[in-house]
């Protein structure tokens, strides 16, 4: 079990220092590609070998020996990226308001896949796709558009996947000689203080660099001629 001085730790929101073995990288990607197991609900749940070997997991994590890594226990994260784009607002918000563009704008690593062909965007649209979370596994993922403001903003939110919150503003603002777009991403991991460890160690690297592509992929669609 985890340390119990650990658990009282995380009641007091303290800054703690705990320990993670070798292994710790590819366990902590087998924990979070194995949280959407958890998430399925039904009779059949039970019989989901996935269910099982995250169990094993955790198991596991709790009983490895462990080196020495700093995290913060706080649950909720947030990830922000400002970036100007020299085009008018209304050929910027055509773009990012298609669902189908999306696959332009993440990794090619990521395998990305819209499933079916969502019209243009509006308000309570249910956007269905498929993503690799680490290699050899991929999961559904489902978003709705939450909140839709023309030429301004929108929300989008995961209803299932692999998050246990995905919050997502696209905020759009006209400035002189083009558009600021403002990306802000509210999250959080599944399984608590684990899935904080999950976080620190993979995660947070995952989401910086797939901003990043998205950054360098946006300049690339939009650069001034």
């Amino acid at each position: 079990m985890l340390p119990p001085a650990f658990l009282d730790g995380l009641a007091q929101n303290r800054i703690h220092q705990i320990q993670i073995d070798s292994r710790s990288t590819s366990l902590v990607q087998n924990m979070f590609r194995l949280s959407h197991a958890f998430s399925l609900v039904g009779p059949d749940h039970l019989a989901n070998p996935d269910y099982h070997q995250t169990k094993q997991i955790l198991e596991l994590a709790e009983s490895a020996s462990l080196h020495s890594v700093w995290i913060r226990i706080s649950m909720i994260h947030t990830l922000e990226r400002t970036q100007f784009i020299p085009a008018p607002i209304e050929r910027v918000w055509r773009y990012f308001s298609t669902p189908e563009n999306l696959n332009a704008l993440t990794p090619p690593e990521m395998h990305f896949e819209i499933l079916g062909a969502p019209p243009a965007m509006y308000q309570g649209q249910i956007i269905s796709y498929r993503i690799r979370v680490a290699p050899r596994v991929r999961v559904r993922w489902l978003t709705e558009i939450r909140h839709v403001r023309e030429g301004a903003f929108f929300v989008d939110e995961q209803r299932a996947g692999p998050y246990r919150l995905w919050y997502h503003e696209h905020h759009f603002a006209p400035v002189e000689g083009g558009v600021q777009m403002t990306d802000r991403v509210t999250y959080a991991l599944r399984f608590g203080p684990l899935g904080d460890l999950v976080h620190t160690l993979w995660v947070r690297r995952t989401l910086h660099r797939i901003f990043d592509y998205r950054r360098e992929a946006v300049a690339r669609l939009f650069s001034a001629t």
